[in-house]
């Protein structure tokens, strides 16, 4: 160990020895300084601090007569530690007084439906929802590409990505958008976030405050409703039945948000009918509620054409949302909003404040691998590799019976 964190005040009546054997003390019964780690020399530690060798001596001989340090001939001081010093870490030997302001951070986190503890043991099936089979991942076609990329692009990995993204990524999605959900989008428009969770903070940050309001379906994915929680917003959950949002409970009164997953409700799967779409839309116009679409799992579509989306209907209500982490796999952790002309600006700043914008080769890897395959064939392999995980624990459930579930 070459240096310590030790800052040395004029205004403290200790002399100097004594507050850097005080610190180093403070360094050894948190943990931070553990048995047999060596202390800096003299030398190096005087030019440090700029104090006298002396003051160092000093210091350290009042750590040797707390039996905190030893010294070793010819090699320096070490830490010793007898069995009465060794930390508790649950018992700190110092007392809190008051719990920090970010303490209910973990707890909201962990309640999200986002962070999620690996499991003790190995699991046979996993009925994890949110999650593509593992086997429909083109492993093989995504290592080439990152090759090709970096052996012939590598330059760019030294250099800042664009905050809102690489534009021939946002044109594959503006096209892929236009084909396959009708709407019709500007690449201008469509800025690449590091999956759903991401954009919803960043629209989070732009409309709530103390006093604001927004609409939630109930039940409804925890990661918004805890993000309404952060900003101490104020959530209105609303119902939701067969068709949907229930549209008559919307309350007429000026609301700045609308969270609603009309492709396939999450958790309960229903698709949010014509009519409901127009009367959200509707009440929206009329008090003034920015629409938020997750288009949760809206790239599945087995037996029937989903309604158009809301952002096609009413391009300046609606914020549009998707992600990758259904048809490819959540570890990619890429995602992108569709953005109101008049939101872009904020929202690419926001970006650029958060993390200066996605990594290059992720983006550069998928809009190349649009390239070459299609997203409808990537969604049919997923879809496929999913539906047949559950054949093979159907199969297995016959065979062992329920003792074959975890």
């Amino acid at each position: 160990m070459f240096s310590l964190p030790i800052l040395l005040s004029r205004e403290d009546k200790k002399p100097y020895k004594q507050q850097i054997a005080g610190q180093i003390e403070c360094l050894i019964r948190s943990g931070r300084l553990q048995e047999g780690d060596q202390l800096p020399a003299i030398s190096r530690m005087s030019t440090l601090l700029h104090v006298s060798k002396n003051t160092i001596l000093g210091a350290y001989e009042l750590l040797l007569e707390s039996n905190l340090i030893e010294s070793r001939p010819s090699r320096g001081y070490f830490v010793t530690l007898g069995r009465s010093l060794i930390v508790d870490a649950a018992k700190p030997g110092f007392a809190i007084d008051h719990l920090p302001t970010y303490a209910d951070a973990v707890s909201l986190a962990r309640s999200s439906g986002v962070f999620i503890s690996p499991p003790s043991n190995p699991i046979r099936f996993d009925f994890k929802i949110g999650r593509p089979s593992a086997h429909a991942f083109p492993r093989r076609h995504f290592s080439n590409l990152s090759k090709q990329l970096i052996d012939h692009h590598g330059d760019a990995m030294s250099d800042y990505t664009p905050p809102a993204g690489l534009w021939g990524f946002r044109m594959q999605i503006s096209d892929h958008l236009s084909a396959a959900k009708g709407l019709k989008v500007a690449p201008e428009n469509v800025l690449i976030t590091a999956g759903s969770q991401e954009s919803l903070s960043l629209i989070a940050a732009h409309f709530l405050d103390h006093y604001s309001e927004a609409v939630t379906e109930s039940p409804c994915y925890a990661g918004f409703r805890n993000l309404v929680l952060r900003h101490n917003a104020t959530a209105l959950p609303i119902p939701v039945d067969a068709q949907g949002l229930r549209t008559d409970l919307l309350p007429e009164r000026p609301v700045q948000l609308a969270y609603v997953t009309p492709s396939h409700q999450y958790p309960l799967g229903y698709t949010m009918s014509m009519e409901r779409r127009h009367q959200l839309l509707a009440w929206a116009a009329r008090n003034g509620a920015m629409v938020i679409e997750d288009d949760y799992d809206g790239d599945f579509c087995y037996e029937s054409v989903l309604p158009p989306p809301l952002a096609a209907m009413n391009p300046h209500q609606v914020i549009y949302l998707g992600t990758f982490s259904k048809t490819l796999g959540p570890g990619l952790r890429l995602g992108y909003m569709v953005c109101p002309p008049a939101l872009m600006g904020d929202f690419i700043e926001r970006k650029a404040l958060l993390n200066n914008g996605s990594p290059w080769l992720t983006q550069a890897v998928m809009a190349r691998y649009f390239d070459e395959c299609s997203l409808a064939v990537t969604c049919s392999a997923s879809a496929a590799a999913t539906r047949s995980n559950a054949t093979n624990y159907c199969a297995a459930s016959r065979e062992h019976g329920p003792a074959a579930a975890p």
